[in-house]
């Protein structure tokens, strides 16, 4: 059985109290109508973006390493581990420029322990601490892609 989590009224048979917000409900309908319809264009979008910047990574950073496979992943998700670095002071320049990134999941961040994620896919807790997570999204551009590689490439180099 459901127990009410709000109290006050008794409204849908006393398990929600208050009326229903109708413009969130409509508001979340129709997001998700505009995410089905246009999710293939997104994902070949943000597919081609992710390449981009893995590629450009790669090459410019002498045994940078993706984390996991290029292929079979999701269109907007990039692990890659940058040799003799700390994840998490290049993420502080990385902030500092503006670009949101992550050393790993929000979960998983003890310093000392490696993700069980990384860990399955072979990485050393060396590798683990010298990685970093970009998550890209429906508002990130090309230019947003020209500027990350950017970055990354002037603090890595220094």
């Amino acid at each position: 059985p459901l127990n009410a989590i709000i109290w006050g009224g008794k409204q849908e048979k006393g398990l929600w109290s208050g009326t229903q917000n109708i413009p969130v409900i409509i508001g979340f309908a129709k997001a998700l109508e505009l995410t089905v319809k246009n999710q293939n264009e997104e994902k070949k979008r943000l597919t081609e973006l992710r390449n981009k910047l893995i590629d450009e990574v790669l090459s410019s950073i002498p045994n940078a390493k993706l984390n996991g496979p290029k292929k079979n992943r999701l269109a907007n998700n990039i692990n890659i581990s940058l040799p003799n670095i700390d994840a998490k002071e290049f993420l502080f320049h990385l902030d500092e420029a503006g670009i949101a990134c992550s050393s790993g999941s929000a979960c998983d961040m003890s310093k000392n322990k490696i993700s069980n994620t990384l860990k399955a896919i072979g990485l050393s807790l060396e590798q683990a601490n010298a990685s970093l997570r970009f998550t890209l999204g429906q508002s990130n551009t090309k230019n947003d892609i020209n500027k990350v590689i950017k970055t990354i490439t002037k603090i890595y180099h220094g």
